[in-house]
């Protein structure tokens, strides 16, 4: 589970973990792990509510990825970039943003940078970072974390696979969203664990293409 603060420019973030999973879990854990562990590539877009002290933000951010770790974004509503959009790069080796009021940012490629630098959940993470983001054993995201299983939600007109996770130590409760039929993650839910109803982010996959095809001009980084 991830949680982060609206600003891309300072890269910040919060991690929440937990502990305890059952078989039952960890099944459904490794459902996910093998879906997104196979995805050669993939092309979406994602809708992240995010409320801030000004107001509801809403940021659209479209990506396009290929194994390993081939990623490029298009990132529309970042309040600190103001109207004007702002585009993560990497090939694997370094990682590019620009857009930002600050100018570009360039560095070596580091996925805990990536993590940090969008605002996503495991809904997209879990493309390029599936090993930790999805593992219950020692160094994994969800090492500590605690674990419910609602099966039959109805969402959007539809009946989802629920995986809740509280992280006491973060005070983080999260919904993951799964589809039942393909298991992929299509909706992320972030609130306090002492008040479940103050959402702290909700992204929300709008189009998904798996195996699309990918331009890998996307990644070439330039000086």
């Amino acid at each position: 589970m991830r949680i982060r603060l609206l600003s891309l420019a300072t890269l910040l973030a919060l991690s929440a973990v937990s502990f305890g999973a059952d078989k039952d879990v960890e099944a459904l854990l490794a459902k996910m792990t093998g879906v997104y562990k196979s995805a050669k590539s993939a092309k979406f877009t994602t809708h992240s509510i995010i409320p801030g002290p000004l107001g509801e933000a809403e940021v659209i951010t479209e990506v396009s990825y290929l194994a390993p770790n081939k990623i490029y974004a298009k990132v529309k509503g970042f309040e600190a970039a103001g109207a004007a959009e702002v585009t993560f790069r990497t090939d694997g080796k370094k990682m590019v943003v620009e857009g930002l009021p600050t100018g570009k940012v360039e560095q070596n490629y580091d996925v805990q940078m990536v993590v940090q630098a969008l605002p996503v959940n495991l809904e997209t993470l879990n493309f390029w970072d599936w090993k930790r983001q999805l593992s219950t054993a020692e160094g994994g995201n969800m090492k500590q974390s605690t674990f419910k299983i609602v099966k039959g939600e109805k969402w959007k007109g539809s009946e989802w696979t629920v995986l809740e996770e509280t992280a006491k130590e973060q005070n983080v409760f999260v919904r993951y969203f799964i589809d039942p039929k393909t298991f992929l993650m299509m909706r992320t839910v972030v609130s306090p664990i002492d008040d479940k109803t103050n959402i702290q982010m909700d992204v929300r996959i709008d189009k998904m293409e798996l195996g699309a095809k990918v331009d890998p001009s996307l990644f070439k980084i330039t000086d």
